[in-house]
C-alpha cells in the first residue's frame, strides 16, 4: 500500500494452504488489502490489479454462482464502506505485489504485516508509482 506520491504506507503477504488458485488469490490479497486499509484508517484509495478478471468482477455485477461469490460479496462491502476504487494496470505497474508474493513462498504464516518496506521493496515503490502514474497521464 503505497500513498499518491507512491510512499511506503503498510504491506503484507500471507500463505492460502492446499491452494494454487490465482484467482482465490488476487482477491484474497485485495481483501486483506482493503481490511488493512480499513484498519489503518485509509478511506480513500485506489487499488491496482493486474489481474483484469478480477478488476472486472469487482467493477461490475456480481455473478450469482460464482465460485467466490462470498469473496466478491465482502470486497464489494469494503468498497461501499468507503471511496475506494479498483483499478486495471499492466504487469510492469505491479512489481510490489510480486516481490510480496515472492516472500510469502517462503513462509507458512496465515497473514504477516510490514510497517515499514521488506528488503527489496523501496526501488519497486518508485518503478510502480513511476509506471503507474504515467499510464493516468
Amino acid at each position: 500500500m503505497r500513498n499518491n506520491s507512491g510512499l511506503f504506507l503498510a504491506s503484507f503477504f500471507g500463505f492460502l494452504p492446499n491452494s494454487d488458485d490465482i484467482m482465490l488469490a488476487e482477491l484474497s490479497a485485495l481483501y486483506h488489502d482493503l481490511v488493512l486499509a480499513k484498519d489503518l484508517g485509509y478511506t480513500e484509495l485506489v487499488c491496482y490489479s493486474d489481474s483484469l478478471v478480477c478488476t472486472n468482477l469487482l467493477n461490475g455485477p456480481i455473478e450469482r454462482y460464482h465460485v467466490y461469490v462470498v469473496l466478491l460479496r465482502n470486497i464489494k462491502q469494503l468498497l461501499l464502506q468507503s471511496n475506494i476504487t479498483v483499478s486495471h494496470t499492466i504487469r510492469e505497474g505491479n512489481q510490489c505485489a510480486y516481490l510480496m508474493a515472492k516472500l510469502e513462498a517462503s513462509f507458512d504464516d496465515c497473514l504477516v504485516l510490514h510497517d515499514s518496506p521488506p528488503a527489496g521493496l523501496f526501488d519497486l515503490l518508485i518503478s510502480d508509482a513511476a509506471v503507474t502514474f504515467n499510464l493516468q497521464e
